[in-house]
């Protein structure tokens, strides 16, 4: 199942790239969420239900529902005061054992490639009516003691880029 808070996915083109996708790449990329045979017997269920608008800060709905939550550069996009809500409920919508796989891109989206953390500076002209086109300013650290303040979340770093082309 696929969830948006706007409806943005065009589902004939998740389809195709889900079963075009090189399966031992795709195995091998969420090998931390379940096992080898678990998941391609998840690829070859019947395909991709998608549910627009889902609103996790507010909907409960999902508890117990999902074995696996990926998102991907999403998280850093909510609002300051919808955060915990939306993690906690995230956290939730997992059945036992499930997992959450978050990549969350922490620099500043206005000018990531040349001032990729101007949004943290002193003077910046960030506010938080920004989070959504500039990035939530969250840094790593705020994002594991939220994840780690969640009821029997095990919380493991996977990996994390490291500018080194940028101040």
């Amino acid at each position: 199942m696929a969830v948006d808070y706007f409806s943005l996915l065009h589902l004939h083109f998740a389809r195709r790239a889900f079963t075009s996708a090189d399966r031992d790449v795709l195995l091998a990329a969420l090998a931390p969420a379940a096992s080898g045979a678990t998941v391609a017997e998840r690829i070859t269920e019947q395909g991709i239900d998608y549910l627009a608008p889902a609103d996790f800060g507010r909907e409960t709905e999902f508890a117990g529902t999902f074995d696996l939550i990926h998102s991907a550069t999403v998280l850093e996009h909510l609002p300051l005061a919808d955060v915990r809500a939306i993690v906690a409920n995230t956290q939730a919508a997992l059945r036992p054992g499930g997992v959450a796989l978050h990549a969350i891109h922490l620099e500043d989206h206005l000018d990531y490639r040349h001032n990729p953390h101007a949004f943290l500076a002193v003077d910046t002209d960030w506010r938080e009516s920004d989070a959504d086109a500039r990035g939530n300013r969250l840094r790593a650290s705020d994002w594991l003691r939220i994840f780690r303040s969640m009821p029997a979340a095990q919380v493991e770093v996977l990996w994390d880029a490291v500018r080194e082309d940028a101040p």
